[in-house]
């Protein structure tokens, strides 16, 4: 598969891609994919995404997931269960200039018209076409917000949003891609008193995955799983 997301999930990942297939010289996209260890509630930890050369799976490399079987989960159609005991192989990077054809066409992108965060248990499995990622090129301009706030164990941490309306509809997603400082802040760790504005103009050449979480008290939460720009900038 070709890797599309590694993003955070507590202290495990999340990570997803695209089958693809060589075909006469070029390739053709498959489905998404989703490794999971069950013990992880639809994570898996850094260790078991490891590759044979001892690094984690990059945005666009070209991987080899040992799978165990089909998750069958409604509310997340796209996870399959990893073989955990066996290393990931790579096999190279995905051209930059042919990831438009990975790209989904979602008519709409999940909505609940009272919350832009979240939508409603179960709201996966009523779908006319069940998906809980999607990976687009945005039509419109990005706005992200990044916030301090106090958690429950009081420690300080970052809050990061990211905003755009789609289909005429408005969207607010979680960023959870653990590069986003390094992309678009040097790699300094952003903490400050006032929340900090960025705008991500529609370039041609910004990409998102997004993804809804598990369910969680009754939802499902929206989440940008990757953030993507060559050359970042």
């Amino acid at each position: 598969m070709v890797v599309l997301a590694n993003s955070v999930k507590r202290s495990h990942r999340c990570v997803a891609g695209k089958e693809i297939f060589a075909s006469q010289g070029g390739w053709t996209p498959g489905l998404w994919v989703r490794p999971i260890d069950p013990a992880y509630e639809g994570a898996i930890t850094l260790e078991s995404i490891r590759c044979e050369d001892g690094r984690s799976p990059a945005m666009l490399d070209i991987v080899d997931v040992p799978i165990l079987k089909y998750a069958g989960d409604s509310h997340h159609p796209e996870d399959w269960i990893a073989d955990t005991s066996r290393p990931w192989r790579r096999h190279g990077v995905f051209p930059f200039s042919k990831l438009d054809m990975l790209l989904d066409s979602p008519p709409h992108l999940w909505s609940m018209r009272t919350d832009p965060h979240k939508v409603i248990e179960g709201h996966v499995a009523r779908m006319l076409r069940p998906a809980s990622l999607y990976f687009i090129k945005p039509d419109q301009d990005v706005h992200v917000t990044i916030s301090k706030e106090t958690g429950r164990d009081q420690q300080a941490k970052l809050r990061r949003v990211l905003r755009l309306r789609h289909q005429g509809t408005d969207h607010e997603f979680a960023i959870t891609d653990p590069l986003f400082e390094d992309h678009y802040f040097g790699g300094r760790r952003v903490f400050s008193e006032r929340p900090l504005e960025l705008d991500l103009p529609q370039t041609g050449r910004l990409f998102l995955c997004l993804s809804l979480t598990p369910p969680f008290h009754g939802a499902h939460y929206k989440i940008a799983a990757t953030v993507w720009e060559n050359p970042p900038v």
